[in-house]
């Protein structure tokens, strides 16, 4: 086959890309194909076409010596169209005769459908001559699967251009399927929740928790400096007490009016009759404080073992005493507080002696709660029955339950079926649930994990409504309405002395007591009906109730029951005043009074392993019980045997698990 020679040397590169563009000097993803020149003598058998998509552009890149203009046609007339897309030009000059090359690059499309012969000509006069063959496009399809976050779909590519397309079916997203790691809280960082997909790795965080805030020891002095440090994390703080001459070691007798500020004792303090001393800013005792005269703390006094008043506050010795007051507009940190006459006498004891009138008995180890003179006697276990003893006058503890059994049978639910719905997936704690204030609002659960605790506003399964951090893992934990607001909030015990929170945050205690012995079994109720939780003591199987969150004595003593009894609280009949109900297996011996003698109700429920919790769980101001097997609680509305009237999965197993209104 003949090629026609033109009057202008030409050299032309045909490149096909499908929707692409060329531009000089950059880089594309196109398909390049030959460029056919042909005389007027060839025949069409000997033509090779270059196929292109009906729609697509194809690019074409003309060079030359001079720089030139280009006019596209079709032979066959169909339209043409040519854009000019990107042009370059190297030239050098020789012997004052400027040689170079000129190129410039096209966008040609072609919008009919066969065979078509392109005639390119230059401006001057050159010919070029391309031979298309215009086609449709062949699809086929691929399925593009749905992620967590992308919808699914069918997806259409031409296998001669590569062209592609959307259609129209859609499969929805997946969602992401997320697993939760705790990071808890410590003094100074705040805990959070991280929630990470486990298909495809997406994660965030959320659920934080307040910083705990650090927990100080009483200090260590030295060099006219108190050092803290935290039992916690071990972090330390120093204060300067900033006076000098205010470590006094020895016992020391104040027998003047004077004022202490800033001061360490290293001995006991005795201040004696008709002398009054006023203490300010931060004053430690290390020994015991015997007050004969007048003490007026308004700062912060610390006592490392016991100090000994006749007056304090409402706190009365027994006797008529016009001496030996403790007047407090501070803070008082004291391991014992006695207020008996017992321990002083009318003459200052010899200062030198080192028993002197120190006096240890046990019967005083918490003076917060001691109710030997005066309100009752501990050592009265009575058995008998004027101590409530209801074997024989109220019911048996035989296990057979014929009154109805929660779980073992009926439409309510079975206690041994196995339900993950209510697992909340991290970690809670909750009270015993042995107290529920009357509320209009009812009821509902709380989970404690260490020290994280997860609130659930209704009686339902799934995740928590809130969560909080606060105190250690270690700690035993109280749940009450402690200032009256309608809503129950925390309570940390640490031996004799309460941590109490009046809101369900984390952060420092409102409100800090001593009351009764690090071994006392402690119950929680309104014992006078005002609205407010207090706190009561129990020893053996005699009650020491208090009506106000405070140190001292108890306000009423009772004998009930059992010392091997487990004791429930709870407002049994809806009077505003909670009361005591004693369980023997699965019989339940409820008193709708604080008072001695046989119980006022008998009844039967669930089964002698049962884990029992009390709340107001219809919010119709009375009492219940509900029965826990794992993480399956069974909730009766009335004090009745039978059939519970809901049944529910929350949290785990192994989870702590409180009765309260949150909010």
């Amino acid at each position: 086959m003949k090629k026609k020679i033109l009057a202008i040397v030409l050299s032309a590169t045909l490149v096909l890309s499908c929707g692409g563009t060329v531009f000089a000097g950059e880089n594309y993803e196109t398909e390049t194909v030959s460029l056919h020149l042909f005389s007027d003598e060839s025949e069409e058998d000997d033509i090779e076409w270059d196929t292109v998509c009906l729609g697509k552009s194809t690019s074409v890149t003309l060079s030359s010596a001079s720089d030139q203009t280009y006019t596209f046609t079709s032979a066959d007339g169909a339209a043409v169209s040519a854009v000019l897309i990107g042009q370059s030009s190297s030239v050098i000059s020789v012997g004052g005769i400027s040689r170079g090359t000129y190129s410039k690059t096209y966008s040609v499309t072609m919008t009919a459908i066969g065979k078509h012969v392109l005639n390119v000509v230059g401006s001057s006069g050159s010919v070029t001559e391309y031979y298309f063959e215009v086609v449709d496009h062949e699809y086929t399809e691929s399925l593009v699967e749905a992620t967590c976050v992308d919808e699914g779909y069918i997806e259409y590519t031409c296998t001669k251009c590569g062209d592609s397309y959307r259609g129209d079916t859609v499969y929805e997203a997946l969602g992401h399927d997320y697993i939760s790691e705790v990071t808890e809280p410590t003094c100074t960082q705040a805990g959070f929740t991280t929630y990470t997909c486990i298909v495809c790795g997406d994660s965030y965080t959320d659920d934080e928790v307040a910083a705990l805030g650090h927990f100080w020891d009483d200090g260590v002095i030295a060099d006219d400096v108190i050092t803290y440090t935290c039992t916690e994390c071990g972090e330390t703080k120093m204060e300067n007490l900033g006076h000098e001459n205010n470590i006094l070691d020895g016992s020391i007798v104040i027998s003047t009016d004077q004022t202490l500020t800033d001061t360490v004792i290293n001995g006991d303090l005795y201040i004696q009759k008709g002398a009054i001393l006023t203490t300010s800013g931060t004053v430690i005792v290390n020994g015991n404080v015997y007050v004969y005269g007048t003490l007026n703390n308004t700062g912060t006094l610390t006592v490392s073992d016991s100090l000994y008043c006749l007056h304090y506050g409402s706190l009365l010795s027994a006797g008529d005493y016009d001496y030996g007051y403790l007047n407090n507009t501070g803070s008082v940190n004291i391991t014992n507080l006695i207020v008996k006459a017992d321990y002083l006498s009318n003459e200052i004891p010899d200062v030198e002696s080192d028993d002197s009138n120190q006096n240890d008995d046990d019967n005083n180890d918490s003076g917060s709660g001691d109710t030997d003179e005066g309100t009752g006697n501990t050592g009265n276990e009575n058995d008998g029955s004027e101590s409530a003893d209801t074997d024989t006058e109220t019911g048996s503890e035989d296990d057979s339950n014929t009154s109805g059994n929660t779980g073992d049978s009926g439409t309510s639910g079975n206690a041994g079926s196995s339900d993950t719905t209510g697992n909340t997936g991290s970690s809670a704690t909750a009270s015993s649930g042995n107290t529920s204030a009357a509320a209009s609002s009812p009821d509902t659960l709380a989970v404690r994990r260490g020290n994280l605790y997860y609130f659930s506003y209704s009686l339902k399964s799934g995740n928590a409504d809130k969560t909080i951090a606060y105190g250690k893992a270690t700690d035993e934990v109280l749940i009450g309405d402690w200032d009256g607001d309608g809503v129950d909030t925390i309570c940390v015990r640490r031996g004799n002395t309460y941590y109490f929170k009046n809101t369900i945050t984390g952060g420092n205690a409102d409100i800090v007591i001593a009351y009764g012995k690090a071994t006392d079994e402690v119950l929680v109720g309104d014992w006078n009906g005002d609205g407010k939780d207090t706190l009561a003591v129990r020893r053996g199987n005699t009650y020491y109730f208090s009506n106000s969150l405070k140190s001292g004595n108890a306000d009423k003593v009772t004998a009930y029951g059992k010392t091997t009894d487990t004791v429930l609280v709870g407002d049994w009949d809806g009077d505003g005043k909670d009361t005591l109900a004693v369980r023997r297996g699965n019989a339940y011996y409820i008193s709708n009074t604080i008072h001695s003698g046989t119980a006022d109700k008998t009844v039967y429920y669930g089964k002698t392993s049962d884990t029992v919790l009390v709340g107001d769980w219809d919010g119709n101001n009375t009492d219940t019980l509900t029965v826990r097997r794992g993480n399956l609680y069974y909730i009766s509305n009335t004090i009745k045997s039978g059939n519970a009237d809901q049944v529910i999965a929350y949290g785990k197993a192994t989870d702590d698990v409180y009765a309260g209104t949150w909010k």
